[in-house]
């Protein structure tokens, strides 16, 4: 992808390290840049920036979100984004992102397990409890689906545990 081949050509030519520095980070830009592709160390300082700019970062990240669901084919195996984007987003209790990962979560699970990795089995119920909107017949449907990979469906399950314990 032309994101990959800017990236690359940036660690080439020396113009890209990682992790920033907070100090570094005062766009939106930097902070997502940070977030895309993580080299050296985990980007905790692009996290911080991102949670203590939620207004401006949401629609970013919801975007990296969309992004995944509907490119889902030609990302990027190392493009890290979208797993970042589930765990700021669910931090933030955004729920915006609930129709969104219902919507990554019903993507093959091939594809799936490369964009979040074990967070498929271990956090995808969280993802959807903490963004959950309202809608009970989403996941319902989803847990319901038997074209959706079993750990989707099992997570789906999973997330009205979660709903349970927070009294919803």
């Amino acid at each position: 992808s032309e994101r990959k081949r800017v990236f690359e050509n940036q660690v080439r030519s020396g113009n890209r390290p990682y992790p920033k520095e907070p100090r570094q980070l005062i766009s939106a830009s930097a902070v997502l840049g940070d977030l895309e592709y993580p080299l050296k160390a985990f980007p905790e300082a692009a996290i911080q920036a991102a949670l203590n700019r939620r207004e401006e970062m949401t629609p970013l990240l919801l975007k990296i979100l969309d992004d995944a669901v509907v490119m889902y084919e030609s990302e990027d195996v190392n493009y890290m984004a979208p797993l970042f984007s589930l765990y700021i987003l669910s931090q933030f209790r955004e729920q915006k992102a609930f129709p969104l990962i219902i919507e990554l979560a019903r993507l093959p699970e091939e594809k799936l397990d490369q964009m979040i990795g074990d967070s498929l089995t271990e956090n995808l119920p969280q993802f959807i409890g903490s963004t959950y909107d309202g809608n009970l017949e989403m996941i319902k449907a989803l847990i319901e689906d038997p074209q959706v990979c079993i750990w989707s469906r099992s997570a789906a399950l999973r997330s009205l545990l979660v709903l349970f314990k927070e009294g919803i």
